[in-house]
Order: C-alpha cells, then sequence, then structure tokens
C-alpha cells in the first residue's frame, strides 16, 4: 500500500507521508524554499484534518489513498 506522495509543481514541492502512527504534510514554501510542514496523529487526520490541503494540491485520488493508508495502520494497531 502506497505511504509517500510527492508533488513538484509552480516551483514548489509538496510531501505527504503515511506511518505507524502518524501522518505528515510538508511543502518547500519555507523562507529561500525551505521545507515547512506539520505532522498528525492518525486520528487527528482521519477527523478530518489537512483533509483540505491535500484535495487542493493532490486531489481526490491521493486524500482517498492517505485515508485507507492511516486506516490500515489502524486496523494493525488495533489487532495488537
Amino acid at each position: 500500500m502506497k505511504t509517500h506522495w510527492e508533488l513538484s509543481q509552480n516551483g514548489r514541492t509538496s510531501v505527504l507521508d503515511v506511518n505507524e502512527s502518524e501522518v505528515c504534510v510538508g511543502s518547500t514554501c519555507g523562507p529561500a524554499g525551505s521545507m515547512v510542514g506539520n505532522v498528525v496523529s492518525h486520528a487527528e487526520f482521519l477527523e478530518g484534518r489537512y483533509h483540505e490541503v491535500v484535495l487542493k494540491v493532490f486531489g481526490q485520488e491521493t486524500l482517498d489513498e492517505m485515508i485507507a493508508a492511516v486506516s490500515s495502520h489502524n486496523g494493525a494497531s488495533s489487532q495488537r
């Protein structure tokens, strides 16, 4: 299952990553093109945090893939 997305457009690179416990959202929109971003828990992401950003930059298909990736991690951790 896909857990990393990267998109370069208009001189900016945007990055999304889902790991075992967090979702990372970042972009090279900082001073002098530096990477800035944030990390949220799976629960925060599933509640809608950063969905609008993902939709705007990456589109519905990527958002759907991210939700599936987060949900699969949550299913694995709840079975332990």
